[in-house]
């Protein structure tokens, strides 16, 4: 996939903008690199996982609180 296809594609600018675009890009040659991809993914990978553990140490503060006032 070109860089810049999947937001033009997407838009709702037209088909003048979508080939602009894309002209644009091949022209440029940019095109992610398997580097860049693997580099998003594991952000997206990280980013997940810092949540669901947020959300888990959220819950069990929550749950201690509680066991706590009806103690």
């Amino acid at each position: 996939m070109k860089v810049g296809q999947d937001y033009s594609t997407h838009s709702r600018r037209g088909v003048l903008g979508n080939e602009a675009t894309s002209a644009g890009t091949e022209a440029a040659g940019l095109y992610p690199t398997h580097d860049t991809c693997a580099d998003i993914f594991s952000l997206h990978l990280r980013y997940n996982h810092q949540r669901n553990v947020h959300e888990e140490a959220k819950s069990t503060l929550e749950s201690s609180l509680l066991n706590l006032l009806l103690s």
